[in-house]
């Protein structure tokens, strides 16, 4: 009975400050906080868009691997297609935030160093989308040729 009443109270001391925020709280708004205070959700929400339409690429390619995988490679197009406009458009939809952003930072020097910080961050998604893409395709490729190499092997089917 005594440990709950301990824990009820630590609950209420933890998440009833006088300023209204909870110490659970501060280590989760604290970083955001460098990310919108260049200028809110208008940069913070493109960033977002990025990452969602990347992740969707990434699944388009997760999906293609598990189709060649399970040996129906005829079905492909239906992953690889669509996979492949979501990476051209969000890199380039990537490439011209980063430049949003450096141009921001040259054109408002006060948040230059946030500004900059975005266009980092943005350029660090794409790098990893990109190594995750090269990664796949060559999976593929030996996934594909091992599956030429098995059926020159195994003959003409009778």
């Amino acid at each position: 009975m005594l440990a709950g009443a301990v824990q009820d109270f630590v609950i209420l001391v933890a998440s009833a400050r006088r300023d209204g925020c909870s110490l659970g709280e501060r280590p989760i708004h604290s970083p955001w906080g460098t990310f919108t205070i260049a200028g809110g959700i208008s940069t913070i929400w493109p960033m977002f868009g990025v990452a969602n339409q990347l992740l969707a690429a990434l699944g388009l390619s997760v999906g293609t691997t598990i189709l060649l995988k399970l040996g129906k490679a005829r079905y492909t197009p239906i992953t690889v297609v669509p996979m492949a406009f979501m990476f051209v458009t969000t890199l380039t939809a990537s490439y011209q935030l980063m430049g949003r952003f450096w141009r921001d930072a040259a054109h408002k020097p006060a948040m230059a160093l946030a500004y900059r910080l975005d266009a980092v961050l943005v350029a660090v998604m794409a790098c990893l989308a990109i190594v995750a893409l090269l990664d796949s395709l060559m999976k593929w490729r030996r996934h594909v040729a091992a599956g030429l190499a098995a059926a020159v092997e195994s003959g003409p089917a009778s």
